[in-house]
């Protein structure tokens, strides 16, 4: 009996772990596309460029919040 417990404890742990670093990868990668937007637009304003319709896109981006949120249910 505590042997099956203990199996089903483990597997929703191994479960969400897997939910977490899913997650973390999701916001890795809305940070990378965030940043990259800002050397886009550091570099617009660097060089004096006009405004362009593809910058509304970029400040969007950089606006975006991107925190992971852990599963604490299995604890």
């Amino acid at each position: 009996m505590f042997k099956s417990l203990e199996l089903e404890i483990l597997n929703d742990f191994r479960s969400s772990l897997e939910i977490d670093i899913k997650n973390y990868n999701t916001t890795i990668k809305r940070g990378n596309n965030a940043k990259n937007s800002m050397y886009i637009i550091l570099t617009h304003l660097e060089n004096d460029l006009p405004y362009s319709d593809s910058l509304k896109f970029h400040f969007a981006n950089i606006t975006d919040t991107w925190t992971a949120g852990i599963n604490r249910s299995v604890f």
